[in-house]
């Protein structure tokens, strides 16, 4: 690896005769990324080049890998270290020892404590700016969220919602939690899923050691996390999506007017949609599947992106969205069975015997919220 060329002033790094600039906003991918850096059991120096190459604006296979950014030696790494810090002033505010001393374990406390700072401020500025929103009037609030939707937070987090705030609990990777341990939370979440519920983002993380019982356990329990503030505001946060505003906004007014099946039929509509959008994309003129054939492809695509991943909050969200997909677009065996559970063909096609209650929007409002979620995640665009 030849020597790192550094132009200050634009924050441009040569290496390798590849020219690449430094980046310092992230999607909520980055900011996982970078997060676990800082828990890694590995040294100071190792930290600083995981940081620098999450750091490099530009696809993965694109960028130098880590093994040969460890090639550099310590002088050009300090070197980038000081342009990061240049480029950014708040983190200049807790840089103070590392500029004195320039050792690597400064740097990363500076960093940590830097991350700590943002993310706090973050979260407090979009829960009480969203908590205030949800005050405004209704036939306002499309406009309002739409502004939102367009505001350039790339100096703080980029496509950060009000789930973060819910995620800080939940920095947690596969290395530092025992076999049992995470199979524990796999369970949990395989039950909670067999129940209709995908990942709780409103919940503590914590919740997913916790195996509930029966139906009306774990209903009780889910629900208990959802105060009506709590909903309104996840409410909200969906408009900030790539969603059709008028149909989320009619599938709420349903919701609100207890008109539960009509609001359902949205929904599922909703999350079919992200799914077949998904295909459009990917097809490149070969047939698009709906129902299960959809909920196949996307399981396949964006979910196991996820479930390859070392987050364990990631494997976990994409493990409860494939598994409550595959309940509610499962084939119907031409309707010959009654059916407990809220399936798309059975209500789609006016079989559904069941009454739709307000539990079963509930699951589905949570689901088409972690179907972004899970797209922000993934390497997919769309």
């Amino acid at each position: 690896m030849d020597s790192i060329i550094i132009d200050t002033g634009t924050s441009i790094i040569n290496l390798n005769g590849q020219t690449y600039k430094i980046c310092y906003y992230g999607s909520l991918n980055a900011i996982c990324e970078i997060s676990e850096i800082f828990i890694k059991d590995i040294s100071a120096r190792e930290k600083t080049i995981y940081l620098i190459h999450a750091l490099l604006c530009g696809d993965k296979e694109k960028k130098p890998s880590v093994s040969e950014l460890n090639t550099i030696s310590n002088n050009d790494i300090i070197n980038t270290l000081d342009l990061i810090i240049t480029h950014d002033e708040k983190l200049k505010t807790f840089a103070n020892d590392y500029m004195l001393s320039k050792s690597f374990e400064d740097f990363c406390t500076a960093y940590e404590n830097y991350l700590l700072d943002m993310t706090e401020n973050v979260t407090q500025v979009l829960s009480g700016a969203l908590s205030r929103m949800s005050d405004l009037m209704a036939d306002i609030r499309d406009s309002v969220l739409n502004m939102w939707k367009h505001y350039d937070f790339s100096r703080v987090f980029e496509n950060i919602t009000l789930s973060f705030k819910h995620l800080t609990d939940s920095l947690i990777s596969n290395s530092i939690i025992s076999e049992e341990e995470l199979q524990q939370k796999i369970k949990s979440i395989e039950t909670w899923a067999n129940y209709g519920w995908t990942f709780l983002e409103w919940a503590p993380f914590s919740y997913t050691d916790f195996i509930p019982n029966n139906q009306l356990e774990a209903d009780k329990y889910a629900i208990s996390f959802i105060p009506d503030k709590e909903l309104q505001a996840y409410f909200d946060e969906l408009y900030i999506y790539n969603i059709d505003k008028s149909e989320i906004k009619e599938a709420i007014s349903c919701f609100e007017h207890k008109e539960y099946r009509g609001c359902s039929m949205i929904l599922i509509s909703l999350i079919e949609r992200r799914l077949l959008i998904l295909q459009r994309k990917q097809s490149h003129g070969k047939k698009i599947n709906v129902g299960a054939g959809a909920c196949n492809k996307f399981a396949n695509t964006v979910l196991q992106d996820l479930k390859d991943d070392s987050f364990v909050y990631k494997y976990l969200l994409a493990y409860s969205l494939e598994l409550y997909l595959n309940t509610l677009f499962s084939k119907t065996d031409n309707f010959k069975s009654k059916t407990a559970y809220l399936n798309r063909n059975y209500l789609l096609h006016g079989m559904l015997k069941k009454r739709v209650t307000k539990k079963d929007c509930l699951k589905l409002f949570l689901t088409l919220g972690n179907i972004f979620h899970a797209i922000e995640f993934s390497k997919y665009d769309f």
